[in-house]
């Protein structure tokens, strides 16, 4: 049996769940946005911009992280023969 992601435990769903509702407030209101989002980050925030976006590469337009320190996340499933799950 798989276990049910709670969206509390995963900032990236979180995120989602806040995108999702900020087009729906913008669209009652008679304002319409892109598709994809813009995502920043710098430091951590970095990190967590381009974990996001391969993640959720259906939502994102482009992605710009600063400060990672050469720390550049790929979208490998494993390592030198170690899992590389980032979910």
């Amino acid at each position: 049996m798989q276990k049910r992601t709670d969206v509390r435990s995963r900032i990236d769903l979180q995120l989602v769940t806040m995108i999702k509702n900020a087009r729906q407030v913008l669209a009652h209101n008679g304002i319409t946005v892109a598709e994809k989002v813009f995502i920043m980050g710098y430091s951590s925030d970095g990190k967590f911009a381009q974990r996001f976006t391969i993640l959720h590469p259906e939502m994102a337009a482009a992605v710009a992280a600063g400060g990672i320190a050469g720390a550049c996340t790929l979208p490998l499933s494993e390592y030198n023969g170690e899992n590389c799950d980032i979910r």
